[in-house]
């Protein structure tokens, strides 16, 4: 009890400690600590790195499709799309109960395209299945092939250059 009550003292004290702006002269720091005993660092005996050039441009190094699927009974898919950088909207579709395709003609490269899915209700396997298409196969806990298992599930598919 009495060691709770001396954090919880300390913690008062150090919330109650006025803080200063550094400011920096020649190669020394001082306005850290208190008024009465200011802190002092030497910056010539601190190793430091540095980055020399550009911070703009950047970005991701491929072209990504964000969504959040839905299904419901025999219907095609919706997607809420977040983000669409592939050059053309994907057609998603109905195949068959628990599977459904997405179509972009020429949009999935061959060993170039990567495929992310949120585990919905039972479990999942997505894929590239060709060069203009992405499957989707939904199971039931079972391990069942079924409908009505994506609700806002997100997927993102990655094209690499």
């Amino acid at each position: 009890m009495t060691r709770n009550i001396l954090i919880l003292l300390a913690f008062i004290l150090v919330a109650a400690t006025p803080v200063w702006t550094p400011l920096v002269t020649d190669s020394t720091i001082t306005g850290i600590g208190t008024s009465d005993s200011p802190l002092k660092i030497d910056t010539t005996k601190i190793a430091t790195r540095y980055y020399s050039g550009s911070l703009t441009g950047g970005g991701a190094s491929y072209d990504v499709y964000t969504a959040l699927m839905s299904q419901g009974d025999t219907d095609d898919p919706d997607a809420i799309v977040l983000e669409n950088t592939l050059g053309g909207s994907i057609s998603w579709a109905y195949d068959s109960e628990g599977v459904y395709i997405g179509t972009l003609t020429g949009a999935f490269t061959d060993d170039k395209t990567a495929v992310i899915f949120n585990t919905p209700l039972g479990f999942t396997a997505s894929y590239r299945s060709s060069i203009n298409t992405i499957t989707i196969l939904t199971y039931d806990e079972s391990f069942t092939l079924a409908d009505d298992m994506l609700n806002n599930t997100f997927l993102e598919i990655r094209v690499y250059p």
